[in-house]
């Protein structure tokens, strides 16, 4: 829901109950809302593309991802999410050219490509309730986080973006946060 600019000059945050985006200048905290109208119902999550140039918006209610101009705040792009998908984050390739959505309600991942501003893929059969998003330095791997346990331990998904068929391209299905310390590299892990 907050991010800021690589430079640290802007700050970005979604008012989700004002279907609104906020952009804060850290230098005087100058704030400016953009209201994202009836296509920006209840934004949750948003994420800058590398350069700073457009903000990307997963808005919750509206099943629908939509772009801002950055020094604008006027809309550039908006994709519709499949109907009832429930699109919470968003997260931004370090090449800046695809954006992955997670939609919380149908347990996909929504891949877009940036430049030409369409949908790449719905990737399907994850974990349900996916949530977080983070791109790794492996170019077109993406780790995703579940808010639904599997029984007592937590969910993670990896997927591989560069993978010929994208639907079910999970390499890695959970996580059991029992067995983390076993594999840390902490020499001092925090006692059980």
């Amino acid at each position: 829901p907050i991010q800021v600019s690589a430079d640290g000059s802007w700050v970005w945050c979604v008012n989700p109950d004002h279907s609104s985006v906020s952009r804060i200048r850290s230098s005087d905290l100058t704030v400016t809302e953009f209201h994202l109208g009836a296509g920006g119902q209840r934004p949750s999550g948003l994420a800058m593309t590398p350069d700073g140039a457009e903000v990307w918006i997963a808005c919750h209610d509206s099943d629908r991802v939509l772009a801002l101009d950055a020094s604008t705040g006027a809309q550039i792009a908006e994709i519709q999410a499949p109907w009832g998908s429930g699109p919470v984050t968003v997260a931004i390739a370090p090449a800046g050219d695809t954006a992955v959505v997670a939609l919380h309600r149908s347990a996909q991942i929504m891949v877009i490509d940036i430049p030409a501003r369409t949908t790449r893929a719905v990737i399907d059969d994850l974990f349900r309730r996916p949530f977080g998003l983070t791109f790794t330095r492996r170019a077109g791997e993406v780790w995703v986080t579940h808010t639904m346990p599997d029984g007592e331990d937590a969910h993670v998904s990896a997927l591989d973006l560069n993978a010929p068929n994208l639907s079910s391209q999970i390499i890695l299905k959970s996580v059991n946060p029992k067995e983390v310390s076993q594999i840390s590299s902490d020499p001092d892990p925090i006692p059980e």
